[in-house]
């Protein structure tokens, strides 16, 4: 599994963590769906949720898609913005920060859940890795407090009205967008739902 993708789960299972605190495990588990290809990492009853985890200094994200920051209907859309940083003896492994996570769904959760999470990690690992989750010593720790903000008019994105001004034949050619934010500096949204409340920590 690329560092990549390790920072990426691991911002997933904090934030995993956090809807745990407030919704229980069980919930927490049923809401993840990022390994699943969905637009959105996680979807609680009445919102959204996008995870976005980098290691650098700037708050400079990768977003996959014209939906990835798209509300879905009349659901609103939360992203969090999570820094990480190679946090010496404190911090915590990827292997260990795994390892929590399904020792608190099988405690917490039904199987099931349990199961869930190694399905969540074979789908981001090399299909032809049969051990998804390799032995590592290298410790992380959140760089700085989490950065919520609401998906809305104020956040710069782009979606799918960029195609609008193309005729019909030549949208229809264009398959996947990819581009780069930095969200470094703006400030959060200060009415959160309660998931997004909790604390964020490194499980």
């Amino acid at each position: 599994m690329s560092l990549e993708k390790r920072i990426g789960l691991m911002g997933e299972l904090v934030m995993l963590t956090a809807i745990a605190a407030s919704h229980g495990w069980q919930t927490a588990a049923e809401s993840w769906r990022g390994s699943y290809g969905e637009e959105h990492d996680f979807g609680l009853p009445s919102y959204d949720i996008e995870v976005k985890t980098t290691s650098a200094e700037e708050r400079n994200h990768t977003i996959h898609g014209l939906s990835q920051l798209t509300p879905s209907a009349d659901r609103p859309l939360w992203l969090v913005s999570l820094q990480l940083t190679r946090g010496g003896a404190h911090g915590r492994t990827f292997t260990q920060c795994v390892s929590s996570v399904r020792e608190r769904l099988t405690e917490h959760a039904t199987g099931v859940a349990a199961e869930m999470l190694d399905q969540r990690l074979a789908a981001i690992s090399h299909p032809d890795t049969a051990d998804f989750l390799p032995t590592d010593d290298e410790r992380w720790s959140l760089r700085s407090a989490p950065l919520v903000l609401k998906v809305d008019e104020h956040l710069p994105r782009l979606d799918h009205s960029l195609l609008r001004g193309l005729p019909p034949e030549s949208a229809a050619r264009i398959s996947q967008v990819d581009y780069n934010i930095n969200v470094t500096g703006l400030p959060g949204s200060p009415e959160r739902p309660e998931a997004l409340q909790s604390e964020f920590f490194l499980p």
